[in-house]
């Protein structure tokens, strides 16, 4: 699965992909479906993105399987 927090985000988003392979792709988009961030630093399974430079708004992360989840920056 895959879980993303907090959501509304501000400073820092951290991503859970319980399968993810060892070379797995996990992109943040802006409302308009471009590369919008920063690239993520990975733990394990879990992503972590600096995201206290981005506008607020609406984003998605999308995985390179193409899952997504839908988050908002305050």
């Amino acid at each position: 699965g895959l879980r993303a927090w907090p959501n509304p985000m501000a400073d820092r988003l951290t991503v859970s992909v319980l399968d993810a392979a060892p070379d797995a792709q996990v992109e943040l988009l802006d409302a308009l479906g471009r590369h919008a961030g920063p690239v993520p630093s990975r733990m394990g399974d879990r992503f972590v993105f600096d995201v206290g430079a981005l506008s607020s708004g609406a984003y998605a992360i999308r995985l390179g399987d193409g899952r997504c989840e839908r988050v908002i920056k305050r």
